[in-house]
Parts: structure tokens; sequence; C-alpha cells
């Protein structure tokens, strides 16, 4: 599943710069991309898309995540829980085959059941403060910050790269300047 993230960040941030610097080519990729995904849909192949897009236990995770969260999803059920209610949980270790997850694999996910519906909000009015600065301020070097900006909030879909100290800290750079 991490390959396949991969990809999507690599595909996201090259849109993202050709969308700033670029914009007949950044349309030209949006088409071939497109086209792309239209052979791939008509001729898939269920092996090859588990290969590239298996789930890994993610979507147990998340119905067992979601079944504690809906009781409080505005104000969410509290920093540093998840890792004792879900991942050292022997009930829910069980229906995860033995499966124990410290954290959710999902940052907006893990933010929400940490702070609520209201601090995963607060976040991304951050996130959208921040990218709304750079397109008013478009430079040279903002442009790769926001670039590896896109990027890193990609990777944070699936993994959680703002709970590994030297990844938090490069989000923490592309977001300052």
């Amino acid at each position: 599943f991490s390959v396949t993230i991969v990809w999507v960040m690599i595909v996201t941030s090259g849109l993202f710069y050709l969308w700033i610097k670029r914009k007949k080519w950044f349309y030209g990729c949006i088409l071939a991309l497109l086209v792309l995904l239209g052979v791939a849909y008509e001729h898939r192949n269920a092996d090859i898309i588990k290969s590239y897009c298996g789930f890994t236990g993610r979507i147990a995770v998340y119905k067992e995540t979601w079944s504690m969260l809906r009781e409080r999803p505005l104000l969410g059920i509290g920093l540093g829980t998840y890792e004792y209610l879900i991942g050292l949980n022997p009930g829910i270790i069980d229906k995860l085959d033995g499966q124990n997850w410290l954290e959710m694999h999902c940052e907006y996910g893990q933010i929400w059941w940490s702070v609520g519906l209201i601090g995963l909000l607060l976040f991304l009015i951050f996130i959208i403060s921040c990218i709304l600065k750079l397109l008013k301020n478009i430079s040279p070097e903002g442009i790769l910050y926001g670039t590896s900006m896109i990027g890193f909030l990609t990777c944070c879909l699936t993994l959680f790269p703002m709970r590994v100290a030297p990844h938090s800290l490069y989000g923490f750079i592309v977001t300052g300047k």
C-alpha cells in the first residue's frame, strides 16, 4: 500500500507544481491521467489492483475506530488514547486477527479521533490558509515548499508522518518560511 501512496504523492505534487508553473502542461497531464485511468479501468486485473491497493487490514481498523468515535465525534476521544483503546485492547486485537494498530494510519482520522471534528476543522483551516498564502505570494522557493507540502499532506492520507519525529520536522519546514 505504501508504494501506491508514493505514486499518488508524486502525481499530486507534480500536478500542483504544473498547476502553478505551467497551466497548459497541467491540463495536458490531467487529460493524460484520465486517459490512463480509463484504460486501466477497462483492462483491470483484480490481482494487480490488490497488490497495489491492498488495504492491509485498514478497513477493519477504521470500522472499530468509527464505532468508538461515534460516541464523541465533535470533541474526540483524547490525545494519546488511540494506542490504548484500539491498539492494546484485547477484544479489538482478536477482531483484527491478532494485529494491534497503535496508530490509525490516516493522520486526518487520527486528528479527528484525538481532538474531534472541531480540531480537525481547525487543522484543515490552517492548511488552507498556508496554501492561500502560497498562492498570494508565488515565488520559486514558495512553489517548491508548496509542492513538498502537497506531497506531505497526501502522505498523511494513509500513513502517520506527523507522529514520526523526522517526518514531522519536514512538515514543519514545508509549511513555514
